[in-house]
């Protein structure tokens, strides 16, 4: 069941639509999830935050979603969008 970005979510204002008629939103927000990357090529036991980038269609009065989709949530991987960059360690691009 989808639900609302968790009050912390950092929502992208960037990618904020309005649509429908004033009826409903577009937008995309970013969640940090702990993950471990035993699974991955080369890296140590460890657990990583990721940034995961979700998507989501709300309605504008009720402001529940119609839609919601997060990459960690639907089995993609995170060594198909890892970005391995020290300088933001050990936070890890993600989508």
């Amino acid at each position: 069941m989808p639900s609302l970005p968790a009050p912390d979510a950092d929502v992208n204002s960037h990618e904020f639509k309005i649509i429908d008629n004033k009826q409903n939103v577009l937008l995309l927000y970013d969640r940090g999830i702990d993950r471990n990357v035993t699974e991955l090529p080369g890296q140590d036991p460890v657990t990583y935050t990721y940034l995961d980038t979700c998507m989501m269609d709300m309605n504008l009065e009720t402001r529940k979603p119609n839609f919601e989709w997060c990459p960690l949530d639907h089995d993609v991987s995170p060594d198909e969008a890892l970005v391995d960059d020290p300088t933001i360690a050990p936070l890890k691009d993600y989508l």
